[in-house]
């Protein structure tokens, strides 16, 4: 498998999924990670949209620090770590 069917690979899984781990750097406990599921969906770029409270803690640390990643993973696998994942990473932005 080349460079090329991975990327393709990790994108069809992207879009056949819809919930997700957001990582945040977290706020209460400063320089670690935050980690919590959530549901996305994509939009017409082709981009992850996340729905959040703005009271939500992941909300009151993108507020300080908007890096994150997203990670999926495929569903319904009997061993998870035989299944496909993907990981994004961005800065997030308020629509």
């Amino acid at each position: 498998m080349n460079k090329t069917d991975s990327g393709i690979e990790a994108r069809q899984l992207f879009l056949s999924e819809y919930q997700a781990v957001l990582s945040t750097i977290s706020v209460d406990v400063a320089g670690y990670p935050f980690g919590s599921v959530v549901p996305y969906c994509v939009n017409q770029a082709g981009l992850p949209v996340i729905l959040i409270s703005d009271i939500a803690q992941h909300t009151k640390n993108i507020l300080v620090d908007n890096r994150v990643s997203l990670i999926t993973l495929e569903r319904n696998m009997a061993d998870q770590q035989a299944a496909g994942r993907v990981t994004l990473v961005g800065d997030a932005e308020k629509l």
